[in-house]
């Protein structure tokens, strides 16, 4: 290796992984799509795909990851390939560094590398990393790269087909065949878990204040995802422990589990009537050494429906694609089994799931995607795939509604809904949307939306329906680089915006599920792998995720469990 070389440090740099990446333009991967490459000479080369902006004034096509080493001054080399529709037009190709808020604080162009034709180039830059201290201090110092380029007003299109950096490496260039489909430089997650460790020592859990059980069936809670942070938390132990069940008994004992990673496999005959989650060090060698911290959940209530049950319920889920019919499903069959009667409950394949939506499409924040419903007659004449794409929640606003709750001359309204679809009023109603408001906006933006989406619906859905049980969900994200990025960056925030929403609340029949603590981070994503490797000898395979949110069968099983145990209990008063 020459001086100066590096290695590629993207592990998205080509292909359709390009759509994959950590971090893309105001973090809005909705935005932006995969499209074949045409450009002869480029897929010659081996770009056959590109990465292009769906509406350039909203975003534009850049991609990127957290920075290895962010010390200003160090070397770094960025490449770009791009593909024109306009002969040698590829407007204002950049590296920006960006700020841990999502805000671009330096900004340095690109220089032409070579022209591979008309309408294909190279663009690269070797540079020192800029002092970030001038700019903003109190933002502290860089967290991203994005590679791209900027489009203004009425530019032609310009398509990204290739990207390479390496930061802190000391490189001057990178051999232009080096993509990698993992993080080729040390540096990365050695220094992400550093920064983690310093700033935020031990993480904050995030559960909520309900465990939801059904006795005879194991539940899983997975250590991963309690944290607001996720870092490989090497010398911090996770423990949950319980008071044993029968406190009057002096032979029992009580109930602890202890580990670094993994999960907890809970019995519900084995629980108490409350439990917490406790997290400590190893050895406490900063900060409060001396007084042996750790720190714990509130307590957490227990709530353990019996093995047999009874009683009808009605029950509704309103989300997005991961609101499929084969969750909905699962809950029935589990209630059923233990002989509740059950129905499952909306218009669009026994629930109301609209794969793409957001909660702002809830609630008329977001006009582009669903279509308001004009004529009910027509909407339920419509097939499922239809109908996922119209809106029966809005009706247009009138003087007496409450103006917070008025978005484009709409408002969210589920007495309007129940009237015109004909349907019976709900027992149980649970929420799971964020996800893709998540993918659509930035961290902040999104937990707002987020808090402001869930205050409108459950206060509509109370109104409408007395008695109706609430219960508001999030789903996880794989253990990849990718997902804990996103993670770190956006779920933490949505999270607590949901778990405070609900305390300050107050009201008994609403309720969260922490269904991102219960559906693991690696099983439950074992349907849509990218075979990349395969081991002659042994057979092993290599592996890469290939889906970022939507659970495999045995995940949309974890998920479902959570439920039916929150609607069993709460149909039978435990």
């Amino acid at each position: 290796m020459g001086e100066g070389l590096g290695k590629n440090d993207f592990a998205w740099g080509k292909g359709d992984r390009l759509l994959q990446s950590p971090f893309v333009w105001e973090n809005k991967p909705s935005r932006l799509e995969m499209v074949d490459a045409t450009d002869a000479t480029l897929i010659a080369a081996g770009f056959t795909r590109v990465i292009r902006s769906i509406d350039s004034a909203l975003a534009w096509p850049y991609v990127g990851d957290k920075i290895p080493d962010s010390r200003a001054g160090k070397l770094f080399f960025a490449r770009i390939w791009l593909e024109a529709t306009v002969d040698n037009t590829y407007g204002a190709p950049t590296i920006r560094f960006l700020k841990a808020n999502g805000t671009t604080a330096q900004s340095i162009p690109l220089t032409l590398e070579k022209t591979i034709s008309n309408r294909a180039a190279i663009y690269s830059v070797a540079s020192t990393v800029p002092d970030w201290q001038p700019n903003n201090a109190d933002a502290g110092e860089y967290t991203y790269v994005l590679l791209g380029t900027g489009l203004s007003g009425g530019m032609p299109e310009v398509r990204v087909a290739g990207v390479q950096y390496a930061v802190g490496q000391g490189a001057q260039w990178i051999e232009r065949n080096d993509f990698p489909t993992i993080a080729a430089n040390g540096i990365r997650l050695s220094n992400l878990e550093a920064q983690a460790t310093v700033t935020d020592p031990v993480p904050s859990i995030l559960y909520g204040e309900d465990l939801w059980l059904i006795l005879g069936r194991r539940q899983s809670l997975h250590i991963d995802n309690l944290y607001e942070k996720r870092t490989e938390r090497k010398g911090v132990l996770t423990t949950l422990f319980a008071p044993n069940p029968n406190l009057n008994d002096l032979a029992a004992k009580p109930y602890e589990q202890t580990k670094e990673a993994g999960s907890f496999v809970i019995d519900p005959a084995e629980l108490g009537a409350s439990v917490n989650l406790w997290t400590h060090r190893y050895s406490d060698a900063a900060g409060g050494a001396g007084l042996g911290r750790s720190y714990r959940s509130a307590a957490i209530t227990v709530h353990k429906a019996a093995a047999s049950g009874f009683g009808a319920v009605r029950v509704m889920g309103i989300g997005d694609s991961i609101m499929s019919g084969t969750l909905s499903l699962y809950v029935q069959a589990i209630l059923a089994a233990r002989g509740n009667s059950v129905t499952m409950s909306g218009t669009c394949d026994l629930n109301e799931g609209r794969a793409g939506s957001t909660i702002t499409d809830h609630i008329r924040a977001r006009t582009g995607y669903l279509t308001p419903v004009t004529s009910f007659a027509d909407y339920l004449a419509a097939t499922v795939a239809e109908k996922r794409l119209m809106d029966p929640w809005t009706r247009a606003s009138t003087g007496g509604d409450p103006a917070g709750s008025i978005y484009n001359g709409r408002i969210f309204d589920f007495s309007y809904y129940l009237t015109g679809t004909g349907i019976t009023p709900p027992t149980h109603v649970w929420i799971c949307l964020g996800t893709n408001d998540i993918g659509s906006y930035t961290p902040t933006e999104a937990a707002d939306w987020i808090e402001k989406g869930i205050t409108i619906m459950v206060g509509s859905i109370l109104a409408a329906t007395p008695g109706v049980k609430i219960a508001l969900a999030l789903p996880t994200l794989p253990r990849t680089a990718a997902g804990d990025t996103r993670w770190n960056d956006a779920y933490g925030l949505a999270i607590r915006k949901i778990l405070k929403y609900k305390r300050t609340l107050a009201n008994a029949q609403v309720k969260v599920l922490p269904i991102w603590a219960h559906v693991n981070q690696v099983t439950s994503f074992a349907s849509s792998e990218v075979v990349v490797a395969s081991d002659a000898d042994t057979g092993m395979q290599t592996l890469d995720n290939g889906d970022l949110l939507h659970p495999s069968q045995a995940g949309v099983h974890q998920y479902a469990e959570v439920v039916a145990a929150w609607v069993a209990n709460t149909s039978d008063g435990t």
